[in-house]
């Protein structure tokens, strides 16, 4: 976790997002080279509930502050849940299945492609929108939220 002063992070909103996006790859990649079903599972299992922490973090602080600050940032927002809605539906096909199932590795694929999409839209366009149109102060802020 990174060091608190003042009551806020010492990262922005966005930094703290974007390096979860990638810890979320890194441990796709991590079931995908996994061959023991067990431990593919765990991985799955730790990476599911990371992803819905992350979720509920967005959209209990960012995605409010997006409909704020953000031109057409209620539409931003009702696309973010609609991925949102998509990836808890990759890790539900995940979930349903055992792992030493070949549907368990497509499920892991499917979740990696919509984690990519979902990253890439938020890194890309999202995030630079929030940093042009939010305080720095407020994004560091929100930042001690989401790492809460």
């Amino acid at each position: 976790m990174a060091e608190q002063h003042d009551g806020g992070s010492t990262r922005d909103a966005t930094e703290i997002l974007a390096d979860e996006h990638k810890e979320f790859l890194a441990l796709v990649g991590s079931i995908e080279g996994e061959t023991s079903p067990a431990a593919r599972r765990e991985l799955a299992d730790t990476l599911i509930a990371e992803i819905m922490r992350h979720a509920v973090a967005e959209e209990m602080y960012v995605y409010p502050a997006i409909k704020k600050h953000v031109p057409n940032g209620a539409a931003e927002v009702e696309h973010d849940k609609e991925e949102h809605q998509e990836i808890v539906l990759a890790m539900k096909q995940m979930e349903d299945v055992e792992a030493s199932d070949p549907r368990f590795m497509e499920g892991v694929v499917r979740l990696r492609d919509l984690l990519i999409e979902h990253a890439g839209s938020e890194e890309g366009e999202q995030f630079p929108k929030l940093r042009a149109h939010i305080p720095r102060e407020e994004l560091l802020e929100m930042g001690g939220k989401v790492e809460g």
